[in-house]
């Protein structure tokens, strides 16, 4: 399994958020990329994935979906934003967490819809030691 951790956040014609710093993105065509080269899963948590908003988020994920490349960290739902993503590899069972710190579109509170997975929520600290009693590796 080859993983990747990248602010990858899709070209859309969604209007970026206003904020003073930069707004990052990635041509459509770097997802298919990433997938043929033998990535598995990207990790979506980082402080520019919403950049362009629900939107934007949406537009990653779609492709992301399209072309069969798991995510995790960053979710258009709530329910999925902080679900961990567990994978047996050869007889050893391994949990994946993706998280950051707050920016744009974290999902800090419990109503936000859509967003990204937050380092310091609560849900972080229950979901490791939930983990730690179902399997060997956490990362």
């Amino acid at each position: 399994m080859q993983l990747l951790i990248l602010k990858l956040l899709l070209k859309t014609d969604a209007k970026p958020i206003k904020k003073a710093g930069p707004h990052k993105n990635q041509n459509k065509e770097t997802i298919s990329i990433l997938k043929d080269v033998g990535f598995d899963l990207l990790l979506l948590a980082n402080n520019h994935i919403f950049d362009y908003g629900y939107e934007g988020l949406k537009s990653t994920l779609e492709e992301c979906d399209r072309v069969s490349l798991k995510t995790i960290g960053a979710n258009l739902h709530y329910t999925k934003i902080y679900e961990p993503f567990i994978i047996d590899i050869e007889g050893t069972i391994f949990g994946f967490i993706n998280a950051s710190e707050a920016q744009f579109g974290a999902s800090i509170m419990d109503y936000n819809e859509s967003g990204y997975a937050w380092i310091n929520h609560s849900r972080i600290n229950n979901l490791v030691i939930q983990l730690k009693q179902e399997i060997r590796l956490i990362l």
